[in-house]
C-alpha cells in the first residue's frame, strides 16, 4: 500500500438522543486531544446533560487544494476530497 495523506482538519461531534451537544474543529496533524469537561448545565437555567447513551462521531477530511487551519471558513469544506470517519457509543452514569 501505498501511504495515505494525512488530514487536513477534523470534526469532532458529540451527541444524545439526536441532539447535537458539543462539537470542535481540530488541525490535521493532531491524533490526539483531551475531551473537555462538559458541564452538568449547558447553559445557566439549561437542563444537565443526559445520563444514559451518548455518541461521538469523529470526521477526517482531506480538501481539495490549499487548505489554512487557521483562517478557514465553511466554504473550505465544500472541497471534500476524501473523508474518514470514527463513531463510538458511550454511556454517562
Amino acid at each position: 500500500d501505498s501511504p495515505t495523506e494525512p488530514a487536513h482538519i477534523h470534526v469532532v461531534r458529540v451527541a444524545a438522543e439526536g441532539q447535537l451537544i458539543w462539537s470542535h474543529f481540530l488541525p490535521g496533524a493532531v491524533n490526539r486531544f483531551q475531551f473537555p469537561q462538559l458541564p452538568l448545565q449547558a447553559e445557566p437555567g439549561g437542563t444537565d446533560l443526559p445520563r444514559g447513551e451518548m455518541q461521538i462521531s469523529i470526521y477526517s477530511l482531506l480538501l481539495d487544494g490549499r487548505f489554512e487551519f487557521e483562517d478557514f471558513n465553511f466554504r473550505d469544506l465544500n472541497r471534500i476530497k476524501s473523508m474518514s470517519w470514527s463513531y463510538a457509543v458511550f454511556r454517562r452514569p
